[in-house]
């Protein structure tokens, strides 16, 4: 017999494993360039490109800013020295409830 803890341990670890295993980044850039002679930088919009949802939009652009900043990098609206944009697609896929919420009954 399975000790609970193990089991609720084990279902943790397979769920953590199962949403890691679900997210497919890529990027891209030119790896010749020298980075840390750029100072400012600004955001292009990429025809087609971004998500249409603006809470999405926004999250992603603020976590674009935070590493920047982290890198010494300053956000301005014109005459920056790389421009920014990015592509994003959002896929749904099926998934499988193992916990119903219904309820019908016993050998129903």
């Amino acid at each position: 017999m399975i000790n609970t803890n193990r089991l609720i341990l084990l279902l943790t670890f397979l769920f953590a494993f199962a949403c890691a295993y679900a997210q497919d980044v890529h990027y891209n850039y030119d790896r010749g360039t020298n980075f840390s002679s750029y100072k400012t930088y600004q955001w292009v919009d990429i025809p087609g490109g971004a998500v249409s949802d603006q809470l999405i939009d926004r999250d992603i652009k603020r976590a674009v800013d935070e590493q920047l900043a982290q890198k010494g990098l300053t956000r301005v609206e014109k005459n920056a020295d790389p421009y920014i944009g990015y592509q994003a697609a959002v896929e749904l896929e099926k998934s499988v409830d193992m916990w119903s919420t219904g309820f019908s009954g016993w050998g129903g």
